[in-house]
């Protein structure tokens, strides 16, 4: 069955669940990074599997984690870099090496692999649907008109939403709303330049007094 890749707009052949091109979808497992959702603002960003909040509520929440880890300094409630803790897994000791950690070196691997998996599984159930993947396709799979010349054309995903077919197009409709702009605040761009020029004289004549 044809389908037409949602990322870069190439045609491929595919089952009913395919959104992607087998190119797409090998460049996308070879990193971990995908469009996430800040628990706190709510705005998307890039990050990976573990990736809670964007860089900004995370510096916010690294400064209020820092001066929440120096009262428990002060309290006396913190584990010593260096002391003995017991693995949550196989109930080991281990040296701890980090306030954080909870597993020895040897299950530690696995155990935030399995994190890992779990939380991929929970975003793939909340975010992708049989319905949505439709929605997608048949967004990647439409046809626009391009405002400057008329061609049928496909969004280009490196493009965005683009309204016209091609770069030439683009510049013909930009050159074009530029020539409107112009025309509309002629009055406006010309006493722009006049209060320029007279504002340039001025500090010419400062300097030469």
């Amino acid at each position: 069955m044809l389908r037409v890749c949602r990322s870069c707009g190439a045609v491929f052949d595919g089952g009913c669940a395919a959104m992607k091109c087998p190119k797409c979808v090998a460049a996308e497992r070879s990193s971990t990074l995908r469009p996430r959702v800040c628990r706190t603002c709510g705005r998307t960003f890039d990050g990976g599997p573990r990736a809670w909040y964007c860089p900004e509520c995370r510096a916010i929440r690294r400064r209020e984690q820092g001066r929440a880890g120096q009262a428990r300094v002060a309290a006396g409630t913190t584990r010593k870099l260096g002391s003995t803790g017991v693995c949550e897994i196989c109930g080991k000791e281990y040296i701890v090496a980090s306030g954080l950690q909870r597993y020895c070196p040897g299950c530690a691997p696995d155990a935030v692999r399995e994190i890992d998996r779990a939380q991929a599984r929970a975003w793939a159930q909340a975010n992708t649907t049989p319905e949505g993947r439709r929605k997608a396709r048949s967004a990647a799979a439409a046809l626009h008109k391009c405002v400057v010349c008329g061609k049928l054309f496909r969004h280009d995903p490196a493009r965005g939403k683009a309204t016209t077919c091609s770069k030439e197009c683009s510049a013909a409709l930009h050159d074009a709303r530029s020539r409107e702009w112009e025309a509309a605040n002629r009055e406006y761009r010309s006493k722009y330049r006049r209060e320029r020029r007279a504002e340039k004289k001025r500090k010419e004549d400062n300097i030469n007094d």
